[in-house]
């Protein structure tokens, strides 16, 4: 199974779960992203990402540092809606 089909598999699951308010409001935001052109410029799977440096509990984390020790996984976790 590919990972897409994970996703809609779990998105379809959940559709009956989430109320439809919470459903209109993603939906909102996804055809805003689309619309406004953002989701096209977004990255791809593949692609590089371009170098950054956030705040992290021991001080400042650069993804630069980071690949020099290997392949680096970036998540976002979005939190409430």
């Amino acid at each position: 199974m590919t990972l897409q089909e994970t996703l809609d598999g779990i998105a379809a699951a959940s559709k009956d779960k989430l109320p439809a308010e919470a459903q209109r409001i993603m939906h909102g935001h996804t055809e805003f992203l689309e619309s406004s052109g953002q989701a096209s410029r977004a990255i791809g799977v593949g692609d590089r990402a371009p170098s950054f440096q956030l705040d992290g509990p021991d001080g400042p984390v650069a993804l630069d540092d980071l690949r020099t020790r290997g392949p680096v996984v970036i998540t976002w976790f979005r939190g409430t809606w």
